[in-house]
């Protein structure tokens, strides 16, 4: 199934996701992890919080945003 719409007049929604709890996870332990398979940068002060490029998600931590990036 499929359906065509002008480029005008389509918006694609943010999609986001929320956890409520680390399960005891410290900050510092969880951005390690997170390390692994992603590229974690601090987002700076007046920095916009969504994602500026593909495969990029945006992170908020601690009250801090962060970018991380597939590697």
């Amino acid at each position: 199934m499929a359906i065509h719409y002008p480029e005008n007049n389509l918006k694609i929604l943010d999609y986001n996701r929320v956890l409520k709890t680390l399960n005891d996870i410290p900050t510092e332990d969880f951005l390690a992890r997170v390390s692994d398979s992603y590229e974690v940068r601090l987002k700076g002060e007046g920095e916009s919080k969504k994602p500026s490029e593909k495969f990029e998600s945006s992170l908020l931590l601690g009250g801090k945003w962060y970018s991380i990036r597939v590697k």
